[in-house]
């Protein structure tokens, strides 16, 4: 698995997550990529008569994790391969009322796996895959408590399996952590999840955010201009370009110039909101339009349009006032953006 990132969990989230379980008393428990050990010896402090099953596909893990635990059951495995879970005694002889995992994942979004899931076809991200392969595994009475890449509950590509779920499978986000550190290198966005066969109540369920519906949105747009190798202009003809960079102070500024030769649709023009559609957001990065200049935007930009020059100053007002709901449309395992349809559910608009 040379193309994932593979980083162990820190003792301080593996006991945040084991903390949220709601069972009060587990038989048997399961870590289908254990590492060193840290989210089932977290199991063990609070079920200590639990019996703890692990695999992994490092060798030296488990040979230290043998030393350390010799009373846990342990296997070679490469979960992502029918072939090599088959070769796993344990998993012939019983399923478990409590996963923990902490699977594989990747920072760079390029990896898609397929698998068939209760007899639909899913292309999802590798800790998706690890989660979903996982709950053929569980009892009619268990649950699996995850710790995940953030996009696995936000992103496109696991969209549909996660939305699938929620419908069946009661889960839902327990916590969300920016920046947790695993190591000096590797400081990735996550969610704790839960998912399994009783109810219990996440994070998203609990809280309530401001109606950002009630303001005056009425269409979103996303900017298409790529500024690798762009060519800038000081010619009278030139058109001045929106990117995140411009965003400063709550306005536009130190706006550069480009020559325009495609379709005249590019062009923006009129009231509206500008905010950056990628990037680290804040307050001082929402910025209006000046209703009487045309602008091109750039990929990493996005404007809320408006009818009037009022209503975008009360759309920006609302939005900094409420900044904590707001910033939540921003995500990312790595780098945090936003999407059309994030902004579209928030605001209750359709798509221009």
């Amino acid at each position: 698995m040379s193309e994932l990132d593979s980083y162990y969990t820190p003792p301080s989230l593996a006991d945040k997550l084991v903390g949220f379980i709601a069972a009060s008393h587990i038989s048997r428990a399961v870590d289908f990529c254990v590492g060193d050990g840290d989210l089932l010896k977290a199991v063990a402090k609070r079920y200590s008569n639990a019996e703890l099953y692990g695999t992994d596909i490092s060798d030296d893990a488990l040979t230290k994790l043998s030393n350390d635990c010799p009373n846990w059951h342990l296997d070679k495995c490469d979960f992502r391969k029918d072939e090599s879970i088959n070769k796993v005694t344990f998993l012939k002889k019983g399923k478990f009322d409590l996963i923990v995992l902490n699977p594989p994942f990747t920072c760079k979004g390029s990896v898609v796996e397929n698998i068939t899931f209760d007899g639909t076809g899913y292309r999802v991200s590798t800790a998706m895959l690890f989660l979903l392969r996982a709950l053929k595994y569980l009892t009619p009475n268990g649950g699996l408590y995850a710790i995940l890449p953030i996009s696995c509950v936000y992103s496109i590509k696991d969209r549909k399996a996660w939305n699938y779920l929620k419908e069946y499978y009661n889960a839902c986000i327990l916590d969300e952590y920016n920046k947790v550190s695993f190591t000096s290198k590797c400081t990735p966005n996550i969610v704790l999840v839960y998912v399994g066969h009783y109810i219990v109540n996440g994070s998203d369920e609990k809280s309530k955010i401001f109606d950002f519906s009630s303001l005056p949105v009425t269409s979103i747009l996303r900017g298409g201009v790529r500024m690798q190798n762009l060519k800038y202009s000081k010619s009278k003809k030139a058109v001045p370009l929106i990117h995140t960079t411009n965003l400063q102070k709550g306005g536009l500024v130190n706006l550069k110039r480009i020559m325009i030769r495609q379709n005249i649709n590019i062009l923006v023009s009129g009231s509206g909101v500008v905010i950056p559609r990628v990037c680290n957001p804040t307050p001082n990065k929402v910025a209006l339009l000046d209703e009487e200049t045309f602008y091109v935007l750039s990929d990493c930009i996005i404007v809320l349009r408006t009818q009037t020059r009022i209503d975008a100053e009360k759309l920006r007002d609302g939005i900094i006032e409420h900044w904590s709901d707001f910033v939540t449309v921003y995500k990312g395992t790595g780098a945090q953006y936003t999407t059309l349809e994030r902004l579209k559910n928030l605001f209750g608009v359709c798509l221009n």
